[in-house]
């Protein structure tokens, strides 16, 4: 067998490993067959984002917990934008046929997994994402969301073992 031939394979199997522990299945395997392009540049995208805070007894647990509604989210054709202090922001592509039923699929399968565990806020709107901050020293790639701040005090005033719609402000 051609050695290039091997490489190739060894390198793409390399790179569907490491993607697959950030994205789904289908994305990885639409990138690696260059059905998709990776643009990382600011654009305008309709999205919606669940936004899941996890509690526990212990750090570990919550640990565990933000993990397993991570693992959640990835059977649900998503992407996990950020996870920080119990914390778990889920974003879903709207463009993609489907989008919004794995997001209500998503959402029921965590309530009813982890009950008073956790509570979700959950809305949409058309978000700027792609890479933001400085470019020279430190960026992610991410969203902006008018009023999504607003959100995250709504997470924050409701209860454990609920859920609520949030609605973008009108402009």
């Amino acid at each position: 067998m051609d050695g290039a031939v091997i490489r190739e394979f060894l390198q793409k199997r390399r790179l569907r490993k490491t993607f697959s522990k950030y994205v789904d299945s289908a994305t990885v395997d639409a990138l690696l067959s260059g059905s998709a392009t990776l643009d990382l540049g600011l654009k305008e995208m309709p999205m919606e984002f669940v936004c899941v805070a996890v509690r526990g007894d212990t750090p570990e647990t919550i640990s565990e917990r933000m993990g397993a509604v991570c693992e959640r989210s990835f059977h649900q054709s998503s992407r996990v934008d950020a996870m920080f202090s119990g914390i778990v922001l889920v974003i879903y592509d709207l463009r993609l046929p489907d989008a919004s039923r794995a997001s209500s699929a998503f959402r029921k399968a965590v309530l009813e997994e982890f009950s008073e565990n956790v509570k979700l806020v959950h809305g949409s709107g058309v978000a700027h994402v792609g890479n933001l901050g400085a470019f020279s020293s430190r960026f992610a790639y991410s969203f902006i969301l008018p009023g999504f701040l607003e959100a995250l005090g709504a997470l924050a005033s409701l209860p454990f073992g609920n859920s609520r719609e949030w609605l973008p402000p009108k402009i």
